[in-house]
């Protein structure tokens, strides 16, 4: 596994594929050509409507899909698009989700055990709790029961877990209102750790406050 992520290239990467969006019905999104450098330490923005592909980018640096065409290069060396799965996070999801869970055979993990299952890093489970305002009430729930919650929770527990590269699912103008403060607090959380931190967008309104980059996909 990649320890540390200073640079991830793509060039004219393309796919296809229907990321999931908690409570929504997955719409295809189509990701054409897309050619950019991230570096480690910043926030971006992906500005477009759904289904034009920054969820599907998401997808693919969270690990989330491996069917690609076009270069994938991190530290300036080619790789693989599974190379995300141990290093990319798919944010509002916890990590631990299982077919078993899903049909009810197997009762998922609370915030709090996730927190606590962590290997030994440079947080531990109550600083995590402090650093991203996680109520005490909601610890003992599964990820899909702590509403809006469920965003500062989910990264916190891919940052208890080691991940380097944190991925919003497309989120569109009309969550401004309730999101806006969690994506603030989680950027400048993840920018103090050197991780890169991926937000699709339907316009710039969400995150331009806090954004280090927009990137506009056509």
């Amino acid at each position: 596994m990649i320890n540390e992520v200073e640079t991830i290239e793509l060039q004219h990467v393309s796919l296809s594929c229907k990321p999931k969006r908690m409570h929504f019905k997955p719409v295809k999104e189509q990701l054409r050509l897309f050619s950019h450098v991230f570096t480690q330490g910043k926030t971006y923005a992906i500005v477009g409507e759904q289904g034009r592909g920054g969820g599907a980018l998401s997808y693919l640096l969270s690990g989330k899909v491996q069917t690609k065409s076009g270069n994938i290069l991190i530290n300036n060396k080619i790789n693989e698009a599974h190379v995300f799965q141990p290093i990319g996070w798919y944010v509002g999801e916890d990590g631990k989700s299982s077919f078993a869970s899903r049909l009810g055979m197997k009762k998922q993990k609370t915030i709090r055990e996730q927190l606590e299952n962590a290997p030994p890093g440079n947080y531990s489970t109550e600083q995590l709790i402090t650093l991203f305002g996680l109520s005490a009430s909601r610890l003992e729930r599964e990820i899909n029961y702590i509403s809006n919650e469920r965003w500062n929770a989910s990264t916190a527990i891919g940052l208890a877990y080691g991940k380097r590269i944190f991925c919003f699912p497309w989120l569109e103008d009309d969550m401004k209102g309730i999101i806006r403060a969690r994506l603030k607090l989680c950027s400048s959380i993840l920018k103090q750790n050197k991780s890169i931190l991926i937000i699709p967008v339907q316009s710039d309104s969400i995150v331009e406050q806090f954004v280090d980059e927009i990137v506009y996909i056509d």
